[in-house]
């Protein structure tokens, strides 16, 4: 081990101290694989463009404080930018996914070398398949997007390696990625949700809990959901989705506007491309060293 970080999350919401991002310097449309790269695999991605995004949301991570950890690009992975598919940490536990599309499975090996390099074992889940991007905290609570990506027997499994945790599964579209492409927790009562997509039951459990930030159908088309929480109700969000921005700061919450249509154009946002290491309720040291 290298370096002393400790492992914990518990929300989507308490002070960022540590994530794991991916520079898209490879990043390509090479084998259609969700219903947002359909729309864009003639004109593919504008490599300059996208890494230029991708630094702006870096920068303004720093910013606030936190320590930015970069997986080492690889040619051979041009979805390596969404890190949140391949991991997720679940209090201490950093869980590498079982991912539902065959042409991810090595950056989930990329992503377990270089975490046990240098903070100790990953945990493992042996049975089904589920992904980062269904997988949403709030404290005890879990919410489990049953996607394409995310079978029941993943879910199971996931129940099984956090018995301590209540575990709710959300029905939605199939034409929807993931669970983060239309459902969003910012704060302990408050989610951001695109409301269509849901089954009547999920959606009544989603209510039942949250106070609710709409997103419409043209904010949708840009993953209006998929927004990034930086903690004491800091968001990064896309300066074109008004509407869900207008809403955010009506509640309270400080919006930081970040251009990333280039990126999106693959079928993630901001919350796709971080997966966070920590998260604290204190206030983080401004000097936090950048790890390349």
């Amino acid at each position: 081990m290298t370096n002393t970080v400790t492992t914990y999350v518990r929300d989507e919401y308490s002070v960022l101290a540590d994530v794991i991002m991916c520079e898209p310097r490879h990043m390509a449309i090479k084998e259609v694989i969700n219903e947002m790269q359909k729309q864009h695999a003639s004109a593919n991605i504008n490599i300059e463009k996208a890494i230029l995004q991708h630094n702006q949301l870096s920068a303004v991570i720093q910013e606030f404080g936190a320590s930015v950890h970069f997986l080492p690009a690889s040619a051979s992975l041009p979805e390596q930018v969404f890190t949140r598919d391949i991991g997720f940490v679940i209090d201490e536990k950093l869980i590498v996914s079982n991912m539902g599309a065959s042409i991810r499975l090595e950056e989930t090996k990329a992503l377990a070398d270089w975490y046990e390099r240098r903070y100790g074992s990953c945990f493992y889940l042996k049975k089904g398949t589920i992904e980062g991007g269904d997988v949403m905290l709030s404290d005890d609570l879990l919410f489990i997007g049953q996607s394409s990506r995310t079978s029941g027997e993943g879910l199971e499994e996931l129940q099984q390696m956090c018995p301590h945790k209540q575990i709710i599964p959300l029905h939605f579209d199939h034409r929807h990625l993931h669970l983060d492409c239309i459902f969003n927790i910012v704060a302990s009562a408050t989610a951001i949700v695109y409301e269509p997509a849901f089954e009547a039951d999920s959606l009544a459990a989603v209510k039942q809990r949250f106070n609710i930030i709409s997103v419409p159908d043209e904010e949708q088309a840009r993953l209006g959901t998929n927004v990034f929480s930086l903690g004491r109700r800091h968001i990064i969000s896309l300066p074109e989705n008004m509407h869900v921005n207008k809403q955010l700061r009506e509640y309270g919450f400080i919006v930081h506007e970040v251009p990333y249509d280039e990126i999106i154009k693959s079928g993630g946002s901001f919350r796709c491309t971080t997966l966070p290491l920590r998260r604290e309720e204190k206030i983080i040291n401004k000097e936090r060293n950048v790890e390349q």
